[in-house]
């Protein structure tokens, strides 16, 4: 929800980590993005919409990983330093 209102996506979910792009935007993101940690998904779907590509969100089969050794508070807190930083960036993704 948090992600969704900051950046006003269309989707139920961001973080997954299951997306697909067409050759040209994937260009495009590899070119733009400038965020290599958990937020590199969000950064990717903003830049898609900062340039006017379309998305679609369908649901797929997921099976977690259960011996992830991420932890939860620090990641988090790093997330949302990044979450700031994509809206700082914005100018850099057109």
């Amino acid at each position: 929800m948090i992600i969704s209102s900051m950046f006003r996506f269309k989707l139920n979910e961001t973080q997954c980590g299951f997306k697909g792009f067409n050759k040209e935007l994937a260009q495009l993101l590899l070119k733009l993005s400038r965020i290599d940690d958990f937020c590199f998904d969000v950064e990717y779907l903003y830049i898609a919409k900062l340039n006017h590509y379309e998305y679609v969100s369908f649901p797929v089969t997921w099976s977690d990983y259960r011996d992830s050794r991420v932890s939860p508070l620090k990641s988090s807190i790093k997330f949302y330093r990044d979450l700031f930083k994509l809206k700082r960036n914005a100018k850099y993704y057109m």
